[in-house]
């Protein structure tokens, strides 16, 4: 048979060429086999299920509890964060305040001495300068005493954090606060003075060359250059062997034109004198400073 008559052939009978019967039910007895019926709960996490109000209620209660108690446990952390914070802060400014008042100790005595010396040095000026003995003191007691400066170096580092990264705020004890402001205030007030102490004390050394003949006296001048030590700590009858008896010790002798020297000399011996008691003042309320940090923070061996 040809391939176009066997696609005309219509389809062989399973059932006749295997000898199997099929059984077909019959439509009238399905309605009386017995059905089972399933009953379907709903859970109450199932998407057609209807929350009660009180659901709802208690679901937002616990989210508020949630945020609340997580915002109250970052609330106490970073608080407790900055409570150690203050306290570095204070501890820090401690080491701070007592190496000012060991700078202003030593600033008051040395000012003092300073005093002392720039008054014997007016009083050498003011007296006979063609003794040459007189105008010899007047050059070593002016060497020994008026080319110095006296001022107390304040560490700055806590207060300007501090300031800088606005640390102030941290600090909870007002009391604290105020003598904060009021010491570091003292000493914005001091440096005003240290830079009058320092442009007077240029201008005199400027005018002593005016003065005081320096070549003649150049090996003095060397010697004193020389000395590793503060002159104002070197003994005076060894700073007297530096001189050279011979030469003219002074440039002039003439006390209108030494004058302006001695006034300006004069002037700066005032300015210590008003620093020195700036110091004082200072130093005291470094002091009480101190005490209200320790007092505040409970700090006692720190």
């Amino acid at each position: 048979m040809s391939e176009e008559e066997n696609l005309h052939q219509p389809p062989n009978d399973d059932s006749s060429s295997t000898g199997e019967n099929k059984t077909v039910a019959d439509p009238s007895t399905i309605n009386d086999q017995p059905s089972t019926i399933m009953e379907v709960h709903k859970h109450p996490h199932h998407v057609t299920h209807k929350k009660k109000w009180g659901e709802y209620l208690l679901e937002f209660l616990m989210l508020f509890l949630a945020v609340f108690l997580g915002f109250v446990a970052e609330n106490f952390r970073e608080s407790s964060a900055e409570r150690h914070r203050e306290k570095e802060y204070m501890v820090s400014m401690l080491v701070d305040l007592r190496n000012d008042t060991l700078a202003i100790n030593r600033s008051i005595i040395k000012s003092k001495l300073l005093v002392a010396g720039f008054d014997s040095t007016l009083h050498f000026l003011t007296g006979d300068l063609h003794n040459r003995d007189t105008a010899e003191m007047a050059l070593v007691y002016f060497f020994k005493y008026c080319i110095y400066s006296s001022i107390a170096k304040i560490t700055d580092g806590t207060i300007t954090q501090l300031k800088n990264n606005g640390g102030l705020r941290l600090v909870r004890d007002k009391n604290v606060i105020d003598k904060i402001n009021l010491y570091y205030l003292g000493t914005g007030v001091s440096a005003v003075q240290e830079s009058s102490m320092l442009e007077y004390l240029n201008i005199i050394d400027q005018q002593a060359g005016e003065v005081f003949n320096y070549i003649s006296n150049k090996d003095f001048i060397n010697s004193a250059n020389l000395d590793e030590r503060a002159l104002y700590e070197t003994p005076l009858i060894e700073m007297t062997r530096w001189l050279q008896k011979k030469g003219p010790i002074m440039l002039t002798n003439d006390l209108k034109v030494l004058s302006p020297f001695m006034n300006n000399m004069s002037y700066h011996m005032g300015l210590m004198q008003t620093y020195v008691l700036q110091s004082k003042n200072k130093k005291e309320t470094a002091i009480e400073l101190m005490q209200a940090i320790k007092k505040s923070y409970h700090i006692e061996n720190e």
